[in-house]
């Protein structure tokens, strides 16, 4: 029992600092999204300046002066940014040495998250598109096969339509042909006008190949179903016994005759 308090302890602590790193990294973000620098963050933001407006007299007489100045500050503060500009009003409002011990690392946190992830993305993308157009590939495939042998054999279910041999077929040679496409794209110049024909005539040979092996095996399974001895049904036998009050009396079958 005191093993499963400890682990349940120690759960929780993890899930309690992997709550806050998440909330640390979510707050440095938004600042590093506010400020495109230290400087920035640092100086007192223009947005927090009042426009200085001289009213005008009103036509009556009366000071309409202050309700115009209020209307004008509104109006520029909306123009402004809307709620950006007001997160960085709130932060610039915030007392420097407060800004310096605790949102300038923020900021420094969320523009380093922002750094690696752009760095990261960059690096695996082009590795992730050659993904994606590899899946998507084999997706076709299976899926213009399945629907090929459907036709033919509706009476298959789909795990009978998918038998190992095929699904290895299938895979080794969907795969082969995305690195073959990949490689002569990278290799030979003006691939990319007769690409779309290369890619289709290997989809259609890899697709009849498959379509024709499987049809192939089925039949000769079907066929040796019908040829070969039922085992559930027992062989008569040659010679039937009766028993009789005067004796026992054997029958044989193919001569029809007793003994």
């Amino acid at each position: 029992m005191n093993k499963k308090a400890k682990a349940k302890e120690k759960r929780g602590k993890t899930a309690l600092v992997a709550g806050g790193l998440a909330a640390l990294t979510a707050l440095g973000l938004t600042v590093g999204s506010l400020f495109d620098s230290p400087s920035d963050l640092l100086q007192d933001d223009p947005a927090t300046v009042l426009v200085s407006v001289q009213p005008d007299a009103a036509p009556d007489g009366g000071d309409g002066g202050d309700g115009d100045a209020e209307t004008l500050d509104e109006s520029e503060r909306k123009r402004r940014g809307g709620v950006k500009a007001t997160l960085r009003e709130q932060i610039l409002s915030v007392p420097l040495a407060l800004r310096l011990l605790v949102v300038l690392p923020l900021w420094l946190l969320g523009s380093g998250v922002s750094i690696f992830a752009t760095a990261l993305w960059t690096a695996v993308s082009p590795f992730l598109g050659q993904l994606l157009s590899s899946l998507l590939l084999l997706a076709a495939l299976f899926g213009a096969f399945l629907l090929a042998a459907k036709a033919i054999f509706p009476d298959l279910p789909l795990k009978k339509l998918l038998r190992p041999r095929t699904v290895a077929w299938l895979l080794l040679g969907g795969l082969t042909l995305s690195v073959t496409d990949q490689a002569l794209l990278a290799a030979v110049e003006g691939y990319a006008r007769t690409r779309a024909w290369v890619v289709g005539g290997g989809f259609l040979v890899l697709l009849a190949v498959g379509v024709v092996g499987f049809s192939l095996r089925e039949q000769k399974r079907r066929m040796l179903a019908v040829t070969a001895p039922s085992e559930d049904v027992p062989e008569e036998p040659n010679v039937v016994v009766f028993d009789a009050p005067g004796g026992s009396f054997a029958i044989r079958r193919d001569r029809g005759k007793q003994e």
